[in-house]
């Protein structure tokens, strides 16, 4: 089903290159109240399978999302699902 259905990312392990793999991914929208008026902030969470990567992800690591063309982000807050079959986390935003 993730082949199938998946979204395309590409996941770098912290000093490695970047390789093509599927993930499930919610791309919500976030309203956030700042100073300067309202912005709609991106709330990116993934779900790639354990089997499909060899260790947990730390934020050295790096993310690229076909959806989000030209963006690089890392992840964070990262768990295993309820099945504990994937890894889940969330993806911020990174320079580089």
């Amino acid at each position: 089903v993730m082949d199938a259905l998946g979204d395309s990312i590409e996941f770098q392990l912290a000093g490695g290159s970047f390789v093509a793999k599927k993930a499930f991914g919610e791309f919500a929208e976030a309203l956030r109240d700042m100073s300067t008026g309202t912005v709609i902030d991106q709330d990116i969470t993934l779900q790639i399978l354990i089997v499909d990567l060899p260790r947990r992800p730390i934020s050295s690591d790096r993310v690229r999302v076909g959806r989000i063309p030209g963006s690089t982000f890392k992840p964070t807050n990262v768990r295993r699902d309820q099945s504990g079959r994937h890894w889940e986390f969330e993806l911020e935003k990174v320079g580089a």
